[in-house]
C-alpha cells in the first residue's frame, strides 16, 4: 500500500542518512513526504518533514566537524544545509502544532536549538 511505501522510504532515508549518503536519503525523505501529501497523511508529511531536516542537519553537522570549533563560524555555503534543516524544522514545528502532537513540539524545537546554535544564532 501508499502509506507503507511512505514509509518504508522513510526508513530508507534515515538509514542513507547515518551511512553519511546525504543526497540519496533526501531523496527517500522527499518520497516519504510526497505520498504522504498525497494520501492526506499529516502525521506521515509531519515525520517526513522532519526526517528530511535531521538529513540536512546532519549534513551541516559533518561540514562544521571538519571546519570551526566557533558555532557560526562556516563558510556560507556550508551554512545552507544547516539553513534546509531550519525551514524543514518550521515546517515540521507548524503541522506538529496543528496535529497537537507535544512530543514532536519538544523534539522540532530541540532541533532547531541545535541547528541554530551551529549557526552562530544565539
Amino acid at each position: 500500500d501508499r502509506i507503507g511505501e511512505a514509509k518504508a522510504s522513510g526508513n530508507l532515508g534515515n538509514t542513507l542518512k547515518i551511512l553519511g549518503r546525504f543526497e540519496e536519503a533526501i531523496v527517500c525523505c522527499q518520497r516519504h513526504l510526497d505520498i504522504s501529501r498525497e494520501q492526506g497523511d499529516k502525521v506521515g508529511e509531519a515525520r517526513a518533514l522532519y526526517n528530511i531536516g535531521n538529513v540536512y542537519h546532519a549534513k551541516g553537522k559533518q561540514l562544521s566537524w571538519s571546519m570551526a570549533n566557533v558555532p557560526g563560524d562556516l563558510p556560507e555555503e556550508d551554512k545552507e544545509p544547516l539553513q534546509k534543516a531550519t525551514d524543514f524544522y518550521e515546517r515540521n514545528l507548524s503541522l506538529v502544532k496543528e496535529l497537537g502532537d507535544r512530543a514532536a513540539q519538544g523534539r522540532a524545537y530541540g532541533n532547531l536549538g541545535n541547528t541554530h546554535y551551529l549557526l552562530g544564532n544565539f
